[in-house]
């Protein structure tokens, strides 16, 4: 598992670094190899780790897998809170062989709407972008408006709560990414939130999505509603009656 993910395959190569910045070697443990090759059938999921069990380096190693069974290039997004982006960064400078110029980390809207002197955004350039999640609820506010009593009629009539896109997507919006990573997901547990909402439109734009938290469950089942909404999850798991019934 740990050699192919290093080495690659005959058409593409492996993006698994061998040993971290301190020259330790990097060995997944059995719970980590068990839950990528779960993963890896899948399009949607949470990777539920008790705290200290290595989520992150979890989700690197499917990332690493992913990029072997779909071709080099393939882009990570990945959402997380803010005081944790760094961390992210370190973690992936040491488990993926991945320049660091390809990597993106910003907390705020104007660094990820920088364009290039062609007129190109450069945040197309990147392979893995890292934002805080009200970074990502901002761009999604950015072109979208939940509907109120108030603004109801200038938003066609539509129903109260929902959400009417009101202009062009952001550019963190645009076009499709192979995965996307939601860390800490049991804050999107309120599915009404617009935090939540934003997660699950990115998910509706990307190939695979999966959730990171050690705790899906704070107050009861309906919990999972809201982080079933925000991976994309199958209809059946996003609906009220099916945790609340």
């Amino acid at each position: 598992f740990t050699q192919a993910l290093r080495m690659g395959t005959s058409k593409t190569r492996g993006i698994l670094n061998e040993f971290d910045h301190r020259g330790v070697e990097l060995k997944p443990f059995d719970h980590q190899r068990e839950c990528v090759k779960w993963a890896c059938k899948l399009s949607w999921g949470l990777i539920v780790h008790d705290a200290g069990l290595g989520k992150t380096a979890t989700l690197l190693l499917l990332y690493c897998a992913t990029w072997l069974r779909c071709g080099a290039g393939q882009k990570l997004l990945i959402s997380c809170p803010k005081v944790v982006m760094e961390q992210w960064l370190e973690t992936i400078l040491d488990w993926v062989r991945m320049p660091r110029n390809k990597i993106l980390v910003t907390n705020e809207l104007a660094v990820l709407e920088e364009k290039n002197d062609d007129g190109s955004y450069k945040l197309e350039d990147k392979t893995i972008i890292i934002v805080s999640r009200d970074c990502l609820r901002g761009a999604y506010q950015k072109f979208n408006a939940q509907v109120t009593r108030e603004n109801q009629a200038s938003l066609g009539g539509a129903q109260v709560g929902s959400w009417v896109q009101t202009a062009e997507p952001h550019v963190l919006f645009r076009g499709r990414k192979k995965m996307f990573a939601v860390d800490e997901a049991h804050f999107m547990r309120n599915p009404e939130t617009a935090q939540c909402e934003a997660h699950s439109a990115m998910a509706r734009q990307c190939d695979l999505v999966f959730g990171l938290t050690a705790t899906p469950v704070c107050n009861g089942a309906k919990d999972l509603l809201g982080l079933c909404k925000c991976v994309n999850s199958e209809k059946k798991f996003q609906s009220f009656e099916f945790w609340c019934a």
